[in-house]
């Protein structure tokens, strides 16, 4: 088994067919190339860094992340 710390790793987090979040690390010498990781971790701190999310609420309390407004063609 190999282990490594993931602490400072850039990588994004993505939604699957499956219906499962997983986090994609990219390699540094090839853009091209990724490794998809199964997220055990129950707390994992992150930090978001893409300018085109927006937090949502709706009248019923619902939350949820999404692309921005615009992206989505909300008015």
């Amino acid at each position: 088994m190999k282990i490594k710390s993931a602490d400072g790793l850039f990588g994004c987090l993505i939604y699957c067919a499956d219906g499962c979040y997983r986090i994609r690390v990219y390699d540094d010498a090839d853009p091209e190339q990724f490794v998809d990781y199964d997220i055990k971790h129950s707390d994992l701190r992150f930090e978001i860094v893409d300018d085109d999310v927006c937090l949502y609420e709706d009248a019923h309390g619902n939350h949820w992340i999404d692309y921005s407004p615009q992206t989505l063609g909300i008015k």
